[in-house]
């Protein structure tokens, strides 16, 4: 029988192929059922904390790296773990529905997988608001985060949140604006989709760090290294990626959206300069730490030498 939203989007356009209709079906469809999946992702983010990734679970994996942590710390230590499992599921249910869209010119009806009920846009949707949802979690239950992270989440959720309700509510003789619309989803797309791969890069760090910890600053301070360059070129090419297509426009009802998109950009990508800064000191530090180190243990190693040859 044929779904509620997929009636009413008839009323927008009768041809199955119609740009328009097909839109209007994602977009419904989304809304509709955006409140259950945000929830249930809460319930899973939860249960991943409470049930599956637990504090014995990381005294296995890890040892005295893990239980020689305050409380505090463990706590911390544990939502990276829930942080990155989310993350990771979220940036693999991009890549598909992207590359089918973007690159080999599907639509977001099309099926995900040969004639399945589930479509490319919903698979799209359950990654937005995987992030979504993994940002109202670390609201809940960070205790040490600072106010350009709040801000961050809350505009990052509201944005992708609100974003199939505005679709939504759009007037039917207002057409016009469906293709506003699309091109802000598609920002949001890119939004998490390069969100997806920093944040896997600086979470991996946050765990691998404790890690390497014990194994002095040879490894460590590549770590930090590493993490700072790679970060650095996906924030950039994000606001690239973002700020291009905006700049490009010259439509000025487009003015108010313009804005909008600039100054969220501003918002994540001074966020992320804020996040990636610290690497690059934490890497310099544990660099010169680690030629100290070698620097001594060669004079000790001459000394006895020395005292020998005498």
């Amino acid at each position: 029988m044929e779904p509620l939203y997929s009636a009413g989007c008839k009323q927008v356009s009768a041809t199955a192929l119609d740009p328009v209709y097909l839109n209007c079906l994602t977009v419904t469809k989304s809304a509709s059922r955006s409140g259950f999946l945000t929830s249930t992702i809460l319930i899973l983010c939860a249960l991943l904390y409470r049930y599956i990734i637990t504090p014995s679970l990381l005294s296995k994996l890890y040892g005295s790296s893990y239980t020689h942590l305050q409380p505090s710390q463990q706590k911390k230590f544990l939502l990276h773990h829930v942080g990155l499992v989310m993350k990771l599921l979220s940036l693999i249910f991009m890549l598909f529905p992207t590359f089918w869209v973007f690159i080999r010119g599907h639509y977001w009806t099309d099926p995900f997988y040969h004639t399945s009920q589930i479509t490319l846009g919903d698979v799209a949707f359950l990654s937005i608001t995987m992030v979504s949802s993994l940002f109202i979690f670390q609201l809940l239950c960070e205790e040490e985060t600072k106010l350009v992270h709040i801000l961050h989440h809350i505009c990052a959720t509201l944005a992708t949140q609100g974003l199939p309700i505005w679709g939504a509510s759009t007037p039917v003789d207002q057409l016009s604006l469906f293709p506003s619309y699309t091109k802000v989803a598609e920002l949001c797309l890119l939004w998490v989709l390069f969100s997806g791969v920093y944040s896997v890069l600086t979470t991996s760090n946050n765990i691998l760090r404790r890690c390497l910890a014990s194994s002095g600053g040879a490894l460590l301070h590549r770590l930090y290294f590493f993490t700072f360059y790679s970060t650095s070129v996906i924030t950039m090419s994000e606001a690239l990626a973002i700020l291009y297509p905006i700049c490009l426009g010259s439509s000025r009802s487009d003015l108010s959206l313009k804005i909008t998109v600039i100054l969220l950009q501003i918002l994540f990508t001074g966020t992320k300069v804020l996040t990636t800064l610290p690497f690059y000191t934490m890497g310099r530090e544990q660099k010169m730490q680690y030629q100290e180190h070698q620097r001594k243990a060669r004079l000790s190693a001459t000394c006895p030498s020395k005292r020998e040859s005498q």
